[in-house]
């Protein structure tokens, strides 16, 4: 393994040493890349750095810009007939496949995410932190695709108890937004987080080891990013890469008003981008 923070050219190099091709995306399924991520996961964060890092041209970018929002749109629209909450990883896994169906880049991010709304709306911050009491598979979770930063789908159709949704966008597809630092208050529930002070004298890098060894490393390459829509400042804090273990059509996870993410794609998406 080499760190995810060596540069395109390196991973690259490493990539071609296990001879994984690299040349379409979603090249995580490819049979030596799951030897190597049997034994270590990590090599999920080298698929990011890839993607994350490697430059596009002009075309390809133009493609994005007009595909990207009419996937997302439809994905959006049935999301909604089904009336589903809290979908945010099935989402974004059905999103990740079917961009790589259309040969477009991407990589899928869980983390945490802070809302802040306007002061004028008396709705407090509203948080989704990694390190909460309960049991989930993540706080949270979006996309990546160049050149948008941040890809949220689900973002409005969350459990929400006051009139967040006034204040939320139907979908995030951002392209602008600012570099963040972590703030252990967005990735930890208060009790815990006062918890975890007292023994460890409030050290926040050793309290972000905790949650894993690289954590620290990690969201120094892997930034917080901050953007405002309108008056709603929303602020997400990465803290690891995911990756759907299945093709699209396997994913029966996600089913949104009785089609599963490959008959939505075939049936509904794929008319729309011809």
């Amino acid at each position: 393994m080499i760190p995810f923070k060596e540069t395109f050219e390196s991973q690259q190099a490493f990539f071609k040493k296990h001879s994984i091709r690299t040349n379409k995306p979603g090249f995580y399924d490819d049979s030596n890349f799951l030897k190597i991520e049997h034994s270590n996961p990590a090599i999920l964060n080298n698929y990011a750095s890839f993607v994350k890092q490697q430059k596009y041209d002009e075309n390809y970018l133009k493609k994005v810009e007009e595909k990207l929002p009419i996937i997302c749109n439809t994905l959006y629209e049935e999301l909604l007939k089904d009336k589903r909450q809290g979908a945010c990883i099935d989402m974004s896994m059905a999103l990740s496949r079917i961009l790589e169906r259309e040969k477009i880049w991407n990589y899928a991010v869980k983390g945490s995410l802070t809302i802040t709304f306007p002061k004028e709306s008396g709705i407090r911050t509203k948080y989704f932190w990694t390190i909460d009491q309960g049991e989930f598979a993540a706080a949270h979770a979006w996309l990546v695709v160049p050149p948008f930063k941040i890809v949220d789908l689900s973002i409005k159709e969350q459990p929400y108890k006051q009139e967040e949704k006034k204040f939320l966008p139907e979908t995030i597809l951002q392209k602008e937004t600012r570099i963040s630092e972590v703030d252990l208050e967005d990735v930890i529930e208060p009790n815990i987080l006062l918890y975890l002070k007292k023994i460890n004298q409030n050290n926040t890098a050793k309290i972000m080891s905790l949650i894993s060894k690289e954590m620290n490393e990690f969201t120094r390459f892997f930034t917080p990013e901050i953007f405002k829509n309108k008056d709603t400042i929303f602020k997400y804090t990465p803290v690891g890469i995911a990756a759907a273990d299945v093709l699209l059509e396997d994913l029966t996870g996600l089913k949104l008003s009785g089609m599963y993410p490959q008959q939505i794609y075939e049936e509904l998406i794929k008319p729309k981008l011809r």
